[in-house]
């Protein structure tokens, strides 16, 4: 801890390096991190590479205004292929929503699929800790748990969100084994 901030840090044997922003999604092999000036006026995102720590800036839009919802562990995911990010937005009306942030071009697309009500509480149990949000290991389907425990099914290319047809129990969380 620092200046009262938390400080993140990349650790292995031997070795630890600060990460210079707000973890918002992880993956295979990176992450994607909020990195905002000490006034948070002008903030943009980045990818860095887990391996090495480099990093490369994400076009688009900066995240001014703190669209994700930040929370540790980060409730994003990062698709197998390093492509696209899942990552949980406020939107319209205070719900936040499932959107997908494709890595390359900075475009991101709401799937219109709710993961909390009005008040940002994230269905998440008493803390944002559990994931909500798992990627197939081949990346061609993303698997929610979205509010109401209901698990949802959404095809990223497409962008439609389906129920998998199957009656569960409350679900809220969700792992996908390779």
């Amino acid at each position: 801890m620092t200046d009262g901030h938390f400080s993140v840090y990349d650790a292995g044997p031997g070795w630890d390096r600060p990460v210079p922003g707000t973890v918002v999604a992880v993956g295979p092999a990176s992450w994607l991190i909020d990195v905002c000036d000490a006034q948070y006026q002008h903030c943009r995102n980045e990818v860095v590479n887990a391996a090495d720590g480099s990093r490369r800036a994400v076009p688009g839009p900066a995240a001014m205004g703190a669209p994700y919802i930040f929370s540790w562990p980060p409730t994003g995911v990062i698709s197998p292929d390093g492509s696209t990010a899942a990552v949980a937005e406020n939107g319209r009306n205070g719900l936040v929503t499932v959107h997908l942030l494709d890595l390359r071009t900075g475009a991101t697309r709401d799937l219109n699929v709710v993961l909390a009500g009005p008040g940002g509480d994230l269905p998440l149990g008493e803390n944002a800790n559990e994931q909500s949000m798992a990627w197939s290991p081949d990346g061609r389907w993303l698997f929610v748990a979205a509010a109401g425990g209901k698990l949802v099914v959404v095809n990223p290319r497409t962008g439609r969100a389906q129920s998998l047809g199957v009656r569960l129990p409350a679900v809220d969380q969700v792992a996908v084994r390779p």
